[in-house]
């Protein structure tokens, strides 16, 4: 009885939270038809992460309260395919798509578009990590929000960067390893570092290089040995 009260209570949720969604993603396509000057690339890759927690919400709501079949043979749907059975999931997940196609870097940077990638598949099938701390969360995603306008602005749209622009997107991501790092493996070591970390240390890398020029040697090597500690064995 309680389980499906607090089934249906959930599931009520969820429409709510979609429909804000869909409110939100309409009203960024909105001012990009307008006048695409006025939108970032930041406010795209937030509107991705938004659409992140939500299919994650739609994840948890499923492995709580089960799976629906998919046929007669009893076999269910797995998470992998959320947006492929949720109504209007996938249609929404086709519209978020389509806002990137304002900021195409296919063409211009292999190692922004893995990031995008990765960040995109982990949000349809939902595997972007949310927790349960709000101030984690907001903290994730202001600085995948900052560092992609940051990397986007400044190798592709060659604008100017400095070490002024740098710390606080270092502080950002300082703040993000402090609450969501874990250990895992990268290659053949056991780190101590967040989700995405693997596409995010080259573009930050790449960042301090350009903020500082020649003044530091090895940057790539010490950058990396500062947010990626190997473990002791």
């Amino acid at each position: 009885m309680v389980k499906e009260f607090l089934k249906s209570y959930y599931s009520k949720k969820l429409v709510k939270d979609t429909e804000n969604y869909k409110k939100q993603l309409v009203s960024l396509q909105n001012s990009i038809f307008d006048d695409i000057s006025t939108v970032t690339i930041s406010d795209v890759m937030g509107v991705e992460i938004d659409f992140g927690v939500l299919v994650n919400r739609y994840m948890q709501f499923y492995e709580t309260f089960g799976y629906p079949e998919k046929d007669d043979n009893g076999e269910k749907y797995c998470h992998y395919e959320l947006c492929n059975f949720v109504p209007g999931l996938g249609y929404l997940k086709i519209l978020t798509d389509r806002l990137w196609s304002f900021f195409d870097v296919r063409d211009t940077s292999k190692s922004l578009c893995s990031l995008l990638s990765d960040i995109n598949m982990r949000c349809e099938i939902g595997e972007y990590s949310v927790l349960d701390n709000q101030a984690a969360n907001h903290y994730k995603k202001k600085f995948l929000c900052d560092l992609v306008g940051c990397y986007y602005d400044t190798l592709i749209k060659n604008k100017d960067f400095s070490v002024k622009k740098y710390t606080p997107l270092l502080d950002s991501y300082e703040r993000y390893v402090n609450f969501e790092g874990y250990d895992r493996w990268y290659g053949d070591n056991k780190v101590y570092a967040p989700q995405f970390a693997e596409y995010i240390v080259p573009l930050m890398n790449e960042l301090f290089k350009i903020a500082y020029g020649d003044e530091m040697e090895d940057t790539p090597v010490v950058l990396t040995k500062t947010f990626l500690k190997e473990a002791d064995n």
